[in-house]
């Protein structure tokens, strides 16, 4: 554990470093491109540092809730998560959300769960002010 900076604090100081600074002084459209992707990257890097655990624990109720398992005390938030993703595909790969109102259910999560990762990768690209 670090006193400060802390990690979102050095983040946010090295993008404005590169948008402020670098990127008006390049002239090669080939590392401005590379600087840009950098800034993004630390954007979303400090997004996800925001977020903390949150997603993924939501993530793992949502999928527990539509497939009906319990939550196991082992592994943290993510992989708990991961493995309920893993169950819901292989669900779908069976042809049970072909149909009917789990079809339904699935897709309400599956855009909960989109929505949310593109909270984190790009917010821009998240339209719907509301999950209903």
């Amino acid at each position: 554990m670090q006193d400060r900076p802390t990690a979102t604090e050095l983040i946010a100081a090295v993008k404005h470093f590169l948008e402020q600074e670098v990127l008006p002084v390049q002239a090669d459209q080939r590392l401005r491109f590379r600087t840009l992707v950098a800034a993004n990257t630390l954007a979303i890097v400090q997004r996800e540092l925001n977020a903390g655990s949150a997603l993924a624990e939501d993530e793992g109720q949502r999928l527990q809730a539509l497939l009906g398992t319990q939550s196991s005390s082992d592994g943290d938030e993510e992989s708990r998560a991961r493995t309920g993703r893993l169950e819901l595909a292989r669900r779908i790969r069976q042809g049970e959300a072909d149909r009917g109102p789990w079809r339904r259910a699935v897709m309400a999560s599956t855009l909960t769960s989109v929505e949310a990762k593109l909270r984190i990768s790009n917010p821009q690209f998240v339209t719907r002010p509301d999950h209903t």
